[in-house]
């Protein structure tokens, strides 16, 4: 019989089936469950947190990003998980600055959606060290708008206690945005 994260690594592939995160013009668009969602669950694996943090974190963007509804999720995976990652959803139709103090809010709530949430960002971050996007060229304001977020992230998070796992990824999270500053401030 399957485990619960063999469940939800399947359900991560089926649902994100086909959404990528954009690269810049003549580089591969990078496919969103590999280089994501599969990325945020090894981020936490590495640190040595349990199945079932993992669990939600190769879940994380199921309720947000495709159409798996809560109830579904519910049924596949039971409450708990399913109840952590709606914590973990943001309501896109707030004004992104809304949305974001919302979510913190929402997150730490619990430890295993913190744990996730900074997973989440540390990847996040890595990939536009890594693969600056497409959006960049379309919106020069987008890596200001994400430092301002992960920022806004680690300006919250400093206020609580946090484990020593959390904070590894907060350390994690913290080097990326001084290098996209760094980096940022090159560009500009």
């Amino acid at each position: 019989m399957a485990s619960v994260l063999e469940l939800a690594t399947k359900l991560a592939q089926k649902y994100h089936a086909g959404q990528v995160l954009k690269q810049k013009k003549g580089h591969k668009n990078l496919d969103y469950f590999l280089y994501h969602l599969l990325e945020v669950k090894n981020i936490l694996s590495s640190i040595g947190v349990p199945e079932s943090t993992q669990t939600i974190g190769i879940l994380h963007d199921i309720l947000e990003d495709t159409k798996m509804t809560y109830e579904t999720l519910v049924s596949k995976v039971g409450k708990d998980i399913a109840d952590k990652v709606a914590l973990l959803s943001e309501d896109k139709s707030l004004p992104k600055i809304e949305r974001t103090k919302k979510y913190l809010g929402q997150i730490i709530k619990d430890k295993e959606t913190i744990s996730v949430s900074l997973a989440d960002q540390v990847n996040n971050s890595s990939n536009l060290l890594k693969f600056p996007p497409t959006i960049i060229i379309a919106d020069p304001d987008f890596i200001s708008r994400q430092i301002k977020k992960y920022n806004l992230t680690l300006n919250r998070l400093k206020k609580i206690r946090l484990d020593k796992k959390q904070l590894l990824l907060y350390n994690m999270l913290k080097s990326n945005v001084k290098q996209l500053e760094k980096e940022h401030t090159k560009v500009s």
